[in-house]
């Protein structure tokens, strides 16, 4: 009987990660984003962040991975990751920028989606509108209300 409870534990453990993995923030890369936005229009939110970011992974864990949260980006937006630090070249609007030219420097997306006027306080979250015309920014880290609360405003 204890062999069946924990073959019946395992096969539910399992079934329920499998569920559990499908609950999450679906993520876009650049190269992907004109032909999902040209499918289905819908805004986009990229989320600016580098690997060394506390309140990045703090934001990734209290907010971006709340049902309420997720749920609603799936929904509404296209999602995004910037690595801030990122070492490749990318493409966006048609026009490829570049890397930082320096250790623990900027890539120029970054820094042209936050606005070259602002400094970047990490995590930094930008909306655009299906044209990709900046909607708003936001520099740092919001509780998951807050943050509902700025995206709604």
């Amino acid at each position: 009987m204890k062999r069946i409870r924990i073959i019946i534990f395992i096969v539910m453990s399992g079934y329920v990660s499998s569920i559990v993995a499908q609950d999450q923030i679906q993520w876009v890369v650049f190269e992907d984003l004109n032909d999902s936005l040209r499918a289905n229009p819908k805004k986009v939110m990229i989320k600016i962040e580098t690997s060394w970011c506390g309140y990045c992974k703090l934001m990734e864990k209290k907010v971006f991975n709340h049902k309420t949260t997720y749920k609603r980006l799936n929904d509404d937006y296209y999602f995004v990751r910037l690595d801030a630090e990122a070492t490749q070249p990318i493409v966006f609007r048609n026009k490829q920028f570049q890397p930082a030219s320096k250790k623990r420097g900027k890539h120029q997306l970054a820094i042209a989606l936050n606005g070259p006027e602002n400094p970047i306080s990490f995590p930094a979250i930008v909306v655009l509108n299906a044209n990709l015309e900046l909607e708003k920014r936001l520099n740092g880290y919001l509780k998951r209300r807050h943050f509902l609360l700025w995206l709604a405003a």
